[in-house]
Parts: C-alpha cells; sequence; structure tokens
C-alpha cells in the first residue's frame, strides 16, 4: 500500500509539473533523440527502512540507507530502453532471534548487499521531458557479516615482497532472486546528458523469510548517451 500511494502520487505531480506552466509546456512537446542511441549512467539509492520476519520468529529491522550504483542501457527506439545496472547498499541492522534453548537473542551489524538487474523501461512519450515505468529482474547478494566459522590464511611466496599471508573470514551470506517495478520522469538536459528521478519497488526472494520482503527505493540518475 505504502508502494501503490508513492507511485499514484509521484504519476500525478510529474504529469500535473508538465502541463501547469505554457513555459513547461513548450519544453514538454520538444522532440527527443533517444532512438538507437547507447546509455551509460550513475545513480543513487535511498533504502526505506524496513523490516523482515522469518519462520520461527526472528525479526530483522533495517534502518534507512544511501547506495551507488552505476549502469547502462540501449534505446530500442524513443519508447523503449532494455538495459542492466549495478547497486551496491550497506545497512545498520537489529536482529531478535532465539537461542537453542528458547532464550531471546538480540544483536545488530551492517547488512551489504550487490544488486544486479537486467531492466526495461517504457518512456510514455517521445519528447525531452517524459514520465516513464521501469521493471527489472535478477539478482541481489546479501551479505550479513557474521562469521560462519573460523578466519582462514593463505601465504605464497611473492617475487618483490617474498613470504606472505592473507587471511579469510566466512560469512553467512545468500544470493537470492530478485524483481523490481517502478515509475519516474526523465528529463534529456541536451543531447548527450540527461537524469531522472525515480521511486521503484524491489521483492528479494529470501529463503526463510515469511513472503517476499520487499523495499522501495528512490533512483536519482545522472548519465550520458552516446
Amino acid at each position: 500500500m505504502k508502494f501503490l500511494f508513492s507511485v499514484i502520487t509521484v504519476v500525478i505531480l510529474l504529469i500535473s509539473c508538465m502541463f501547469i506552466t505554457p513555459a513547461g509546456a513548450e519544453i514538454f512537446i520538444e522532440d527527443s533523440s533517444r532512438k538507437g542511441r547507447f546509455e551509460m549512467f550513475l545513480l543513487t539509492n535511498w533504502i526505506d527502512s524496513n523490516q523482515i520476519d522469518f519462520q520461527g520468529g526472528s525479526e530483522i529491522g533495517l534502518d534507512k540507507d544511501f547506495g551507488l550504483g552505476f549502469g547502462f542501457a540501449y534505446n530500442l527506439n524513443e519508447h523503449i530502453a532494455l538495459g542492466a545496472n549495478f547497486i551496491w547498499n550497506s545497512s545498520k541492522y537489529d536482529v531478535s532471534t532465539f537461542s537453542d534453548t528458547g532464550d531471546p537473542v538480540n544483536m545488530s551489524g551492517r547488512l551489504d548487499s550487490n544488486k544486479m538487474h537486467f531492466t526495461a523501461t517504457y518512456y510514455f512519450f517521445d519528447k525531452i521531458i517524459t514520465p516513464f515505468i521501469t521493471g527489472g529482474f535478477g539478482w541481489t547478494l546479501i551479505d550479513s557479516n557474521v562469521p560462519s566459522g573460523p578466519p582462514s590464511s593463505h601465504c605464497w611466496w611473492d617475487p618483490w615482497w617474498g613470504y606472505v599471508c592473507s587471511r579469510y573470514q566466512s560469512t553467512y551470506s545468500e544470493t537470492s532472486f530478485s524483481y523490481s517495478i517502478g515509475t519516474g520522469l526523465r528529463m534529456d538536459i541536451t543531447k548527450t546528458f540527461f537524469m531522472s528521478l525515480s521511486i521503484n519497488n524491489t521483492w528479494i526472494d529470501i529463503s526463510k523469510a515469511k513472503g517476499t520482503p520487499d523495499s522501495l527505493n528512490t533512483n536519482l540518475l545522472l548519465g550520458f548517451a552516446f
């Protein structure tokens, strides 16, 4: 419900801003030139706070977080673009669970997530300012940073530095299927540079979670076309 309300609000505001003034309408009717062009971009990813419930009564509360990413796309025409993006986040979390004896256990830490999605975007108008809808699917790697065993070390002989050793700590992690849908507004500043702002909801198929956990994300994207 929170995501649906956000989507409706954003769409109404975006479309209203396009037509509210004559100057805005004049800019809006200028044609775009996206067809047949590749795009590369950087993005910011703001994740809202969230709670995930697991089978057995465990709960994880995730804090809000600011992440970064990058991606690319190809415009099949003025309306449809296909691409991919890669996004990293690191959120603080609090866990409420139970020990083997049934006693409550509370702990906290930082959860790292790495998301890779293939995306499809539909622009409603062949104009330099246009609302759009977007969707994607792929995989999300979640690392709890909780040790899953004793640390291991590996040593080798380096011709420059001599005998070198490194240590590795395995942690509880999972790679899960994920998918997303969102809406936003794109503006082509010039024929080369563009920006967009969107609200997206992402679902992650986490094992042993109740249902399919989801998160609300806000993306600010800056890119160039060639």
